[in-house]
């Protein structure tokens, strides 16, 4: 048993091996995809809990991605909690953006502590399993 499914997006091969040894190592389930598109086709058919996403990825930005997650005409998706990370847009409207525009749930800049990921990532877990205890009781 898992204590959570974790969808990583980064184009990144070290980035990738580095934040899947350290979600594995605390127990979650992880998925990777490595470019907009797949990041999508991925939340739609495997539903994870979270998403860490990063901002500058291919064919579809990560703000876009987090975007069309959170606006699902569907519903199927918009739950998902989404943390977008990034180590090119470190500007205050770049936080902005990620956190209003594109309605992530949070915003973390490259680098990081390994400890703040995985806080944040619990913080979510914690933030979805309440809101989905709400609506569906």
């Amino acid at each position: 048993m898992t204590d959570g499914k974790i969808l990583i997006v980064d184009d990144e091969e070290i980035v990738v091996d580095a934040l899947e040894g350290l979600l594995v190592g605390e127990g979650y389930d992880v998925l990777v995809a490595s470019e907009g598109k797949e990041a999508l086709d991925k939340a739609y058919s495997e539903k994870p809990d979270v998403i860490v996403l990063d901002a500058q990825i291919p064919k579809m930005d990560g703000f876009k991605v987090c975007q069309t997650i959170k606006e699902d005409p569907k519903r199927e998706i918009n739950s998902i909690m989404v943390i977008i990370i990034t180590g090119a847009f470190t500007d205050p409207k770049s936080h902005a953006r990620a956190l209003i525009q594109s309605k992530a749930d949070d915003f973390i800049l490259k680098p990081f502590k390994s400890e703040v990921l995985i806080h944040r990532v619990k913080v979510l877990l914690h933030k979805r399993n309440l809101i989905m205890n709400e609506t569906n009781p």
